[in-house]
């Protein structure tokens, strides 16, 4: 679900931001509120003030942010947030019910070789070259045709994966590390796509009756995938949407914003409702493994900020959680489906 495109964070802020799915409400009514951990939520935010801070509504109150020492508590960095950002819960006229579904993401990790070899002979691409002006003329291939090598002679090759599952999921992240052989790990993120729509085939093989909706998770679907090697061809090129990578001298992978993601502090947005560098809170739920499948388990009441858009984040109480890297965070990733509530922090 990671479509992370850069040139968004500049759209957010150039178009007209209305309140139009805002209803004013008070600290009070935050489910949590004064339970939760704000201060790794605001070095969070300090780190999307590099981009914010040259943004009108923003300059005065990241130069505050910024000069905030470290050694504040937990009930200083609360009384920060609430003196200078006033809340609103998002509302969508076409869900009168007010709940919105929150997902997850995080950075996977994958074997991978510099050189193609009969196990890895997988391409992970860089940006084509003369790429702006090939997306701008629909010149560039479809994933069905990138498979079929179309996009070989005019993109850099990075590294080498074991096959088209492991691509298809890193490009689904939008970020991720390639293992090598040496141990070296290569940090690899977002650097364009070839321009088509992202179509979920999750969705498509529930629709074929594959897998049952209740069971429907990244976990399912790759199961499925190497299950059926003979159809993998067939069911990823339902997406025609391709990313493109490029490698990353950083501890974390970059958000749509351009700064580094913080885990279980940062979020996936749609930024035609929430411009990116806003706090979001939100009440929902982790997933919980149960007898019965997945049910809802410990209550999740944070405070995020919106460092990152995704192909799969299109309404405004939509959003995605980044739990970082490592088995733990794959799970919740994979399994994070949860209905509830959504606020945004604006400066008064």
């Amino acid at each position: 679900m990671r479509k992370i495109m850069f040139f968004l964070w500049n759209l957010a802020f150039s178009m007209p931001f209305t309140y139009s799915n805002l209803l004013p409400d008070s600290y009070q009514n935050l489910p949590g509120w004064t339970q939760d951990e704000h201060r790794a939520t605001l070095i969070a935010f300090q780190n999307s003030c590099v981009a914010l801070i040259h943004t009108h509504r923003y300059q005065s109150l990241c130069e505050k942010a910024q000069s905030l020492p470290s050694s504040l508590s937990n009930a200083e960095v609360t009384r920060f947030f609430e003196t200078y950002f006033a809340v609103y819960q998002v509302i969508d006229s076409a869900n009168p019910s007010g709940q919105g579904l929150f997902t997850g993401y995080y950075e996977p990790s994958y074997p991978a070789r510099l050189t193609p070899s009969p196990e890895f002979n997988t391409p992970i691409y860089g940006k084509p070259y003369h790429y702006d002006q090939a997306l701008k003329s629909h010149r560039l291939p479809s994933r069905e045709q990138i498979a079929h090598g179309k996009v070989s002679h005019f993109a850099p090759i990075i590294a080498f994966v074991r096959n088209r599952i492991d691509r298809f999921f890193l490009q689904i992240q939008g970020s991720g590390i390639l293992i090598l052989p040496n141990g070296q790990n290569l940090l690899i993120g977002y650097a364009g796509e070839n321009g088509y729509p992202y179509e979920a085939i999750g969705k498509d093989l529930v629709q074929r009756g594959e897998i049952p909706k209740q069971n429907i998770s990244m976990q399912s679907i790759q199961s499925w995938l190497y299950n059926h090697p003979a159809q993998v061809d067939e069911i990823l090129n339902l997406d025609p949407s391709f990313v493109f990578f490029r490698t990353l001298h950083m501890p974390e992978p970059l958000g749509a914003e351009g700064v580094p993601l913080s885990p279980h502090n940062s979020v996936a947005v749609d930024p035609a409702f929430t411009p990116l560098g806003t706090p979001v809170y939100l009440s929902t739920y982790y997933p919980k493994l149960s007898p019965h499948g997945i049910v809802p388990g410990e209550a999740l009441r944070h405070l995020f900020i919106a460092q990152d858009v995704g192909g799969a984040i299109k309404n405004p109480l939509r959003a995605d959680i980044f739990f970082g890297s490592g088995s733990q965070a794959e799970w919740m990733a994979g399994h994070m489906q949860s209905p509830g509530k959504m606020w945004v922090l604006l400066p008064r």
